[in-house]
């Protein structure tokens, strides 16, 4: 539709400058109102979506794939991926020429793109606000490993503004550096700076800022079922939620997870195929409040 609008994001790999103007002028062309958001994590897209009322999300990223890739991930209006039914569609349209050469805008008027300078300022506020105030949190000394990704700038800004003491490596982006021996992918050089340094814990990033894997004070990478176990427990304490939830992940999950969480928590686990948009499908099907997969 004419005057909807698009918000477009990116990670640090360097095709991410090719892909943006090239995808900016496909909107502009359709008559469309482009907002550029720079480099962020993925879901900072459904977030700024939300914030400016935005039609359409794109991110730009090749997720934890080294910079010679890269794709493009869609948002719906209500900020979840775009089905692969929908995927299809799309793909049939473009990939033949007869329906493809028919979408035409037919109005003299094309759309304008204009690039939002504060969207990191945006997100980070919105990350904050969602903590609870009453929850004092003692003064950590934290290891980032951003992948010389999408979370370079952000992530270090935020824990250092909530009080800690901030370490970060491989958070200088040169547009190839991207996900290359570092981050989510490989947590080596995270684990021995958590060691060398004493710090309390270690946090890494896969390129694109969605994926998250831990290592804890000894540099021993924690495994993701334990991870949500633990966000089990803490929703289950808060006392606001009953345990009628279920817990979504993976086909992948050990029994081990799905034992404790029963055993302990009085919570069912259920499984879905891997794959984020599977588990948030399942989610949104057994109206439950936590999802995730161990591999991030």
């Amino acid at each position: 539709k004419i005057n909807s609008r698009v918000i477009i994001c990116k990670d640090t790999r360097l095709s991410g400058y090719l892909y943006e103007p090239l995808i900016t002028a496909g909107f502009i062309s359709m008559g469309m109102e482009v907002i550029l958001v720079g480099p962020l994590p993925t879901p900072a897209v459904p977030h700024l979506m939300r914030t400016l009322r935005a039609d359409i999300g794109v991110m730009i990223t090749a997720s934890h794939n080294t910079y010679e890739y890269n794709g493009i991930k869609f948002f719906n209006s209500d900020g979840y991926k775009i089905t692969s039914k929908l995927e299809k569609k799309i793909e049939d349209i473009v990939l033949n020429k007869k329906k493809y050469f028919k979408i035409l805008n037919s109005e003299v008027n094309t759309g304008k793109a204009i690039r939002l300078k504060d969207a990191s300022g945006r997100y980070s506020e919105f990350l904050k606000s969602t903590l609870d105030k009453k929850v004092k949190i003692k003064k950590l000394k934290i290891v980032l490993d951003c992948g010389n990704g999408a979370t370079y700038e952000i992530a270090p800004n935020i824990f250092w503004e909530l009080g800690h003491e901030v370490i970060s490596i491989n958070n200088k982006p040169d547009g190839k550096n991207i996900n290359y021996n570092c981050g989510a992918v490989n947590v080596g050089k995270l684990s021995k700076k958590v060691v060398e340094e004493k710090a309390d814990i270690g946090f890494a990033f896969d390129g694109d800022g969605d994926r998250l894997i831990i290592v804890d004070d000894k540099g021993s990478e924690i495994d993701g079922d334990k991870i949500i176990a633990l966000f089990a427990k803490y929703l289950i304490n808060k006392k606001k939620y009953n345990s009628k939830f279920p817990v979504i992940t993976t086909v992948m999950s050990n029994l081990g997870l799905e034992n404790f969480l029963l055993r302990n928590l009085d919570i069912t686990l259920k499984r879905s195929s891997v794959g984020d948009i599977n588990v948030i499908q399942e989610m949104q099907k057994c109206d439950s409040i936590l999802g995730g997969e161990q591999s991030g």
